[in-house]
This record gives C-alpha cells, structure tokens and sequence, in this order.
C-alpha cells in the first residue's frame, strides 16, 4: 500500500500565494479600467464628430432656408386688354414695315375665346392676312388654330393643331422651361385636312425687365425665350416681351428658313 504525503502549507506561502493573486486581479482591474477609458474617449470623439456634422448641414440648410425661391408668373398679369395694336416691323425680306394686330374677345364663363386678326403692310400696302385662335382659361392661354387668308379677308385654309397648345400658364416659374408637342393639319375650305408639319415648342421666363419702344416706356414686363423645332421648317428662336394690359410690345425673332433677324416694336394701342 502506498501513502500520499501531504507537504505541509504554510502561512507563510499562503501570504505569497494571496499577494501574487491579488496583484495579479489589480493588473486585471487596471487593463479593464484603461479600454474603458479608450472606449468612452472614442465614443466621445464620434460624438463631437456627429455634433460638428450636424452643426455643418444645419448651417447649410439654413443657407438653402434663406436663398430667394424663383418667382412664380400668371398669364393673366400681363396679357392685353386693348381692341388693337400696331408695331413697326423690320425685315430684311419679306413682307411687312407695319403689322396691325386686332383682338376680339368671346366671354364664356371662366372662358375667353379670343382671335387676333394679324395684317401686315409694306409702304401702306396689305401683303399678310392671317387669324389666331385661342382658349383663354384660368390655367392658361392655348392656341387652336391660324385662318390663313387673302389679302381681301376671304379664308383661303385653316391650319388646325391637333390638341390645343399651351403658349402661357397662370404658374409660369423664372427660369424653368414648359412646353409640348403637335401636328398641324392643313384644311382647304372645301378640302381635305393635310398634315403639314409637326414641332415641339419650349418655354422658358427668364426675368421681369423695363421696356422701352416708340409707345412709351414699361416697366415690369416679362421677358420670355420660346423655341421650336420642326421637321419642316427647322428651329425657330423668338424673345419677347409682355406687360401688363398690353401683352407683347416688343418681339426678336430668328426666320428658321432665311435665318434673318427680325424685330417688332409696339408704336400704338387702342384701349
């Protein structure tokens, strides 16, 4: 039989066993104690970053908050509310030194059906004759179709659009373009409607300006770029300007075909 000797502890050892623990538990505490702090200042680092991050895109949205928003144009606010306005034409071919434009107004409702018979004159000779409709509504102006006639007043064709086109609108915004796409069908009287051409028309406010032109001079007039394109006729280019009761008075225009300059300048008005 064998026996298990027992070497005896003493207290001795016990001490040293209890301090090497102990000392061993204190590192332990301290490691603990050091990623902590590592932990709370990396917290309080992204926390700082976050606030300097919102403080940044705050500072912008306030920025965005305070910068002016585009203004915004009705039709209405500067369309014409005379019988009849004569303009001085310059063309370098062509007919016209004098167009004379007459408006005539149908009230329907909330509705205005309005024509302007367009006749233009070389040295006080009649050499164009033509007709625009259009729908005058609260949301906007549209054209429907151009009577084209003799020099006698009798019509010769109408040209009809195949849905009627927004020209204006009551919410025009400075700077952003608006538009569309048609055909245009050719009818004869007595004949057959012929698709004569089809365009995309775009349009464009660009900013509200004083006008001066042999009428007088205009303040608050609206400054407007229209574009078309055509498949038959190639791109228009006009800038124009409208005021208040009177509508256009003054008109630049590049001809698609001779790609001349030509000009319009309002020189009296009919109440």
């Amino acid at each position: 039989m064998f026996k298990t000797k027992i070497v005896p502890v003493t207290v001795a050892s016990l001490f040293v066993m209890s301090n090497v623990f102990a000392a061993g538990l204190a590192q332990d505490v301290d490691e603990l104690q050091i990623t902590s702090e590592t932990l709370v200042g990396a917290v309080d680092d992204q926390s700082i970053a976050i606030n300097a991050n919102t403080n940044a895109v705050n500072a912008v949205a306030a920025q965005i908050a305070a910068l002016p928003l585009p203004a915004v144009y009705d039709y209405k606010d500067f369309s014409a509310n005379v019988s009849s306005k004569t303009f001085s034409t310059t063309f370098a071919s062509g007919c016209g030194d004098t167009e004379v434009r007459t408006l005539t107004r149908t009230v329907n409702g909330d509705t205005t059906n309005l024509i302007v018979n367009r006749t233009r004159s070389s040295a006080g000779r009649l050499c164009h004759n033509k007709s625009f409709n259009y729908v005058l509504t609260p949301e906007a102006r549209k054209l429907v179709s151009k009577e084209n006639n003799d020099l006698g007043g009798n019509l010769l064709s109408t040209d009809i659009l195949g849905k009627p086109f927004t020209v204006r609108k009551s919410a025009m915004v400075e700077g952003k373009a608006f538009g569309g796409a048609t055909g245009i069908k050719r009818q004869s009287v007595g004949g057959t409607p012929v698709l004569i051409s089809v365009f995309v028309n775009t349009t464009t406010v660009e900013r509200v300006q004083d006008v001066t032109v042999p009428a007088g001079t205009f303040t608050d007039c609206l400054k407007i770029h229209t574009t078309r394109n055509s498949g038959v006729i190639g791109r228009f280019e006009r800038y124009s300007w409208h005021c208040a009761g009177l509508g256009e008075v003054k008109r630049t225009q590049v001809d698609p075909v001779t790609l001349e300059h030509r000009f319009w300048k309002l020189t009296s008005y009919t109440p």
